[in-house]
């Protein structure tokens, strides 16, 4: 069952990575991932979220018209989950569907 949860988080956190990436080139609009929730430390929660918006700011798992997809921890209990501490907000350029973060760009790992 644990198995089946981890593989269930890594398909949603990959779906929002890619509806990200690819709406900013399809709009010609950046697009931000946010952690809401989630430190760098490890903990056990379930009241977080992932946020693919137009946003640059994201302080609530709540959708608005600008909300392109969320993952909600709340369908997805029991984990020990943490984000690696310069994953908090993402931004994907709108060019080249390309994560920048920490005014630079890198990968994903």
């Amino acid at each position: 069952m644990a198995r089946n949860k981890v593989e269930r988080i890594i398909a949603e956190l990959k779906g929002v990575f890619i509806t990200a990436k690819s709406e900013a080139v399809m709009r010609n609009k950046e697009v931000y991932l946010h952690t809401i929730g989630l430190t760098n430390t490890a903990t056990y929660t379930d009241d977080w979220c992932v946020i693919a918006t137009t946003e640059p700011t994201a302080n609530s798992c709540t959708t608005n018209n600008n909300t392109l997809y969320i993952v909600d921890g709340h369908n997805l209990s029991s984990l020990n989950i943490k984000r690696h501490k310069d994953y908090a907000s993402i931004k994907i350029d709108n060019m080249n569907g390309h994560p920048k973060f920490n005014a630079g760009e890198g990968v994903i790992d």
